[in-house]
């Protein structure tokens, strides 16, 4: 996984890609899509305590991400934004699937942030440029389905990135947030589409 990780390190270095960092505190005027997942949610008998310490993962996450504006020519990276999951940094073990099989692991959970970014991006005009789907594991099967199976992300630090590159003339702005229940998001526009 490190050598993975070093490798991915370096492509990027080598690659000169103009990678989104900037945030800015207003939203954009255009609201292009807007979408709330819920955050807890039962899954068989796999202790709540993961669910629970998700909602921490992602109250985390999406500071590291809200506001960040995606000019024309920028790449945005999710682990670019968020930086590796430490328990030094307050991420805690949360749900993870490896080799097929949910398993707990410190940062579990923040492939629902990848699939809410996932499944606004796909209602706009961004290039996707890097997109893992889950291997065949359907953590919440049925459970109030409001978006298509099929349209999750897999992430894990930084190799299997979620990436998209604005290739418009447009900017965009991601805005994200947690409340006791749900996991919100809007993207956002300087023009409309």
């Amino acid at each position: 996984m490190e050598k993975e990780i070093l490798k991915r390190h370096l492509k990027d270095l080598f690659a000169c890609t103009p990678f989104a960092r900037k945030r800015e505190e207003a939203s954009l005027p255009v609201l292009v899509y807007r979408h709330s997942s819920l955050i807890r949610r039962r899954l068989g008998n796999v202790d709540m305590r993961l669910q629970e310490n998700k909602a921490t993962n992602l109250a985390l996450a999406v500071k590291h991400i809200d506001g960040v504006v995606i000019r024309p020519g920028e790449t945005f990276s999710l682990w670019k934004m968020i930086g590796r999951t430490t328990g030094r940094r307050g991420f805690k073990e949360g749900l993870t699937i490896t080799k097929g099989q949910p398993v707990p692991g410190i940062g579990g959970g923040l492939c629902q942030l990848s699939n809410l970014i996932h499944w606004m991006v796909l209602h706009s005009e961004l290039s996707i440029t890097e997109h893992h789907h889950h291997d065949g594991l359907d953590l919440f099967p049925d459970f109030g389905r409001q978006i298509p199976f099929g349209t999750g992300t897999s992430i894990s630090y930084n190799y299997i990135d979620y990436r998209l590159r604005n290739n418009t003339a447009n900017t965009y702005q991601f805005r994200l947030w947690v409340d006791d229940e749900y996991l919100h998001g809007e993207l956002r526009a300087l023009e409309p589409q």
